[in-house]
């Protein structure tokens, strides 16, 4: 894969949004790239330690404004949770430092109902091309989330996305492909950035 590019002159490694924040409803001016909505299935806890990802595929190019996932807490005590994007290895999340291309510790809400996290990739400077695979990822270290009480990332017990797939990686352990998993995902750009030649007209979400 063409490793997205980061507009900063600096070319810093990280464009990261260290605050604590609530979601938002996308912008008027993104424009929605990818999406997987709508889980009907909770398949990734969030165990304290481990780590989910769900990898996507651009559509269209320009530059990324923001991505969302959707989780269901639950009871789940109150704890914080880091929403990441990472660049990939022949399809796999990279989980170098150099592939961390933005994140957000974002706080864990309890309660019952679908919830969203969100990370503002405005000021990250993340640029794409058609056909570059990127990931989501989840992880929290907050001590005593178990398979019993942690929150979940909602999703599908199915193939139900064509562009990327689920993984998941347990402590040091590599990541592991979960071939018949997909979890939510959106993924959006800023309308005003487009690469060249490419119709906004034509992009719309895989599902």
């Amino acid at each position: 894969m063409q490793r997205p590019r980061l507009a900063d002159p600096v070319r810093l490694a990280v464009a990261a949004v260290l605050a604590l924040a609530v979601s938002a409803p996308a912008l008027a001016d993104d424009c929605l790239d990818q999406q997987v909505a709508g889980g009907t299935d909770t398949p990734a806890p969030l165990i304290s330690g481990w780590q989910w990802a769900q990898t996507f595929t651009c559509e269209a190019g320009g530059e990324l404004s923001r991505l969302e996932v959707e989780y269901d807490a639950g009871g789940t005590p109150p704890g914080t949770v880091s929403l990441q994007l990472r660049s990939t290895v022949d399809g796999h999340p990279d989980s170098g430092e150099a592939a961390l291309l933005a994140t957000v510790d974002l706080p864990i809400v309890a309660g019952p109902g679908v919830q969203t996290l969100a990370l503002d990739l405005g000021a990250a400077g993340v640029i794409v091309y058609p056909g570059d695979v990127l990931a989501a990822v989840l992880v929290t270290e907050t001590p005593g989330y178990d398979v019993f009480t942690c929150a979940r990332w909602r999703g599908y017990q199915s193939d139900a996305y064509a562009g990327g797939q689920a993984f998941y990686k347990a402590s040091v352990l590599d990541w592991v492909a979960q071939e018949t998993v997909d979890l939510t995902v959106s993924c959006y750009l800023d309308c005003a950035t487009p690469v060249a030649g490419r119709s906004w007209s034509a992009v719309k979400g895989l599902f």
